[in-house]
């Protein structure tokens, strides 16, 4: 499943309907329009629709998107082991010689 795609591709449609509503304030600015009031409506509404669509594809896509689990390199595996050890080792550390610095 091409999870990462879905949601590149709708992030990039979001992106163009934000320019098209951009263009829309932009033309009602300037009281001068290519479109109908039904037509202009139309666009708008159809916008309100495809962000919603988009925005849930996204929602969904994301839900699926898995990531893939790193590949274990044995040297660093047997670092971490020892580095383990080693810390538990200072957990170990006895206080008794302390005693006297912290009266």
């Amino acid at each position: 499943m091409q999870s990462e795609k879905v949601i590149n591709f709708m992030n990039q449609n979001i992106r163009a309907l934000k320019e098209i509503e951009e263009i829309i304030h932009h033309d009602e600015k300037q009281q001068i329009s290519a479109l109908s009031i039904e037509e202009m409506d139309q666009l708008k509404s159809y916008i309100g629709t495809m962000k919603g669509a988009c925005e849930a594809a996204i929602k969904l896509a994301s839900s699926y998107k898995t990531t893939a689990p790193k590949p274990t390199n044995k040297k660093t595996t047997k670092a971490n082991s020892r580095k383990a050890e080693k810390n538990s080792d200072i957990d170990e550390v006895d206080d008794s010689e302390f005693e006297d610095l912290l009266k």
